[in-house]
């Protein structure tokens, strides 16, 4: 759980986060530690957003938008859906998810291990494993 809190507004804000387990394994000048962020906000509302950051580097993704992989559990993997979440500062490494939402966040809540593949720029793909047990129990700290 991470917490922040706005200022201007005297309000705090609460969200889930997890790192992956492993690095990117990305080349020069991305090289180094190098994990990817799952940030799950507003996970009990209608509208959940789910982000997917990495530390440094840039995705590879084209004008139609960016395209992945996941796999919950043993299950077949899923093509997924993003698209580049252009905010001040960020310089292509934050994505966001762009698929049923609610379903994505209901497999995170369901299952203990989720690999995540994405393209990353003049790198190839790269594969991203997380464990997602603590999920349910920080869900209720927020």
């Amino acid at each position: 759980v991470i917490a922040s809190k706005d200022e201007m507004r005297g309000t705090n804000v609460k969200w889930l986060a997890t790192r992956s387990e492993n690095d990117a394994g990305l080349s020069f000048p991305y090289d180094g530690q190098n994990k990817l962020q799952i940030d799950v906000l507003d996970s009990k509302s209608k509208n959940p957003r789910i982000f997917f950051t990495i530390d440094k580097g840039q995705y590879d993704c084209g004008q139609y938008g960016c395209y992945g992989a996941m796999k919950f559990g043993g299950n077949p993997v899923q093509e997924v859906s993003f698209r580049e979440y252009d905010t001040s500062g960020s310089d292509g490494t934050i994505l966001i998810f762009d698929g049923n939402v609610n379903a994505l966040l209901s497999n995170i809540r369901r299952f203990k291990e989720i690999t995540v593949e994405l393209p990353f720029y003049r790198d190839g793909t790269r594969q991203f494993k997380f464990n997602t047990s603590g999920f349910n129990e920080a869900e209720k700290k927020i």
